[in-house]
């Protein structure tokens, strides 16, 4: 063994412990990323929670107009739900459907040997094609809620558990 031997297998050593360190910094940043994005939603929610509640009270001691104006603020609280989760439901099928789309016409470029492999941008074309008959056919007409007491009749759930 010459001197530089060693020098190798202490650099390649020092690329390992780089790149176990790298991983693990990313993981850590990721996951103190998601813990404050979800602490920040949290504490959004609440806010509005609060305003909402502060709003209906202040509507509430005004007498019999106010009850009229707190069930108006719901049913505009409940539209803008609805709409928000079907928009959310047709965007989701789009970006699923194009990207199956894309995953088919891009692996009829490449040469794979197996003809099975050519088809699997199918599944999430099909994925996508599902979300986005759900969202245009399937998914209940806003008609169709019950906004007095917030709940969809498909599913018995109210629509704030939804979100």
């Amino acid at each position: 063994m010459g001197p530089g031997s060693e020098t190798t297998a202490a650099s390649g050593a020092n690329s390992d412990i780089v790149a176990f360190i790298v991983a693990g910094a990313f993981w850590v940043a990721l996951f103190c990323w998601l813990t404050v994005v979800g602490w920040a939603r949290n504490r959004r929610m609440e806010r509005e929670a609060y305003y909402r509640h502060e709003t209906e009270r202040r509507l509430l001691e005004r007498g019999d107009a106010g009850a009229n104006e707190i069930l108006r603020l719901r049913r505009a609280e409940a539209r803008a739900r609805w709409l928000r989760r079907r928009e959310g439901l047709r965007l989701t099928g789009v970006i699923t459907a194009v990207l199956g789309a894309g995953i088919l016409v891009g692996l009829q470029f490449v040469d794979t040997g197996d003809p099975l492999l050519s088809g699997a941008g199918g599944i999430p074309l099909i994925i996508g094609s599902a979300l986005l008959l759900y969202a245009y056919v399937l998914y209940p007409k806003l008609e169709e809620l019950d906004v007095d007491t917030l709940q969809q009749p498909s599913h018995g759930r109210s629509i704030e558990q939804q979100d």
